[in-house]
């Protein structure tokens, strides 16, 4: 991945990462809930990206499985005319989008209409994931082009996805502070 994609990923996930600690996440009613200590997370190139090419590089298999310790989302495109970057930017939206697919509570699980139909949303929200690493192949001879994002924190059925509250209200615990430019919502360094 090139550092301009590598710095689209990590921006793109932080922000809808931001979107959900501030409360402006939609979901299918409304929005999803507001976020105690949402985490900005950093690009990873030398750990969770390479893992992540490896991944992404098998052209032959129809699903991929994330390396041990990680959780991974994947979004596969039949158009060889699109860029890299397009690619990657198209997945990340999708994954974003499941978040209108499912109508949340209180509390923020990784279980019923969330693991089904918004599971990619929510391993980009897991407050756990502190790294992201994510990688775009071109399979010519297959017909599509694959990205591949994972995550240095897996989800498992029935996990929290991100504890909820008034949002930033976590960072200091955390040894981080409220990122407030843009609408807050997100822990930094």
């Amino acid at each position: 991945m090139t550092y301009e994609m590598q710095v689209t990923a990590q921006d793109m996930i932080n922000y809808y990462r931001r979107l959900a600690g501030s409360g402006w996440a939609p979901d299918q009613k409304d929005y999803w809930p507001t976020a105690e200590r949402m985490n900005a997370v950093v690009y990873d190139c030398d750990n969770i990206g390479n893992a992540t090419k490896v991944i992404a590089d098998n052209c032959t298999v129809q699903s991929y499985t994330a390396t041990p310790g990680y959780s991974l989302s994947f979004f596969k495109v039949a158009d060889l005319t699109k860029t890299s970057l397009q690619v990657l930017n198209e997945a990340i939206t999708k994954w974003a989008e499941q978040s209108m697919l499912v109508d949340l509570d209180k509390e923020v699980r990784f279980d019923g209409n969330v693991e089904a139909k918004a599971s990619d949303f929510a391993k980009m929200l897991n407050e756990r994931a502190m790294r992201v690493g994510c990688s775009v192949k071109e399979c010519k001879s297959q017909k599509f082009t694959v990205a591949v994002c994972q995550y240095d924190a897996p989800l498992a059925s029935g996990d929290t996805v991100y504890t909820t509250g008034k949002p930033c209200s976590g960072c200091i615990g955390a040894g981080k502070k409220c990122d407030n430019t843009l609408g807050g919502g997100l822990c930094i360094a």
